[in-house]
């Protein structure tokens, strides 16, 4: 997203949008949404609006930006172990048809046993 069109979705100008990118304040575009960039944007200039320190709010958007990446690692693992997961559903279904084959063609086997002993 541009500075222009984040400062047009904020309401926050280029300089003061270019003042907390600097002071690392802005996120990381990779981890978050478009929506969620400009919601957050819009909290931190509340906050320094208010008086909360640049360390205090540098070290919220370190944590919020911690966080995104965790839980991209965390949806990593997840989509992982379910294809894991289907690959073994599968495989079991693979497993159930042979035994039940099996089991279909042992009862053909016993019919035929028995006919063959009357």
């Amino acid at each position: 997203m541009t500075s222009q069109t984040l400062s047009l979705q904020t309401g926050i100008s280029k300089s003061k949008l270019k003042f907390y990118q600097n002071s690392a304040l802005i996120p990381d575009s990779k981890l978050f949404t478009q929506r969620q960039i400009i919601d957050f944007v819009k909290f931190i200039n509340e906050m320094y609006a208010v008086g909360v320190n640049l360390d205090k709010l540098r070290r919220y958007a370190e944590l919020q930006n911690e966080k995104q990446r965790l839980i991209a690692a965390q949806t990593t693992l997840l989509k992982q172990t379910l294809v894991q997961l289907d690959e073994k559903r599968n495989d079991l279904k693979l497993e159930l048809a042979h035994v039940n084959y099996l089991q279909e063609n042992q009862s053909l086997a016993e019919c035929e046993l028995r006919q063959l002993e009357s």
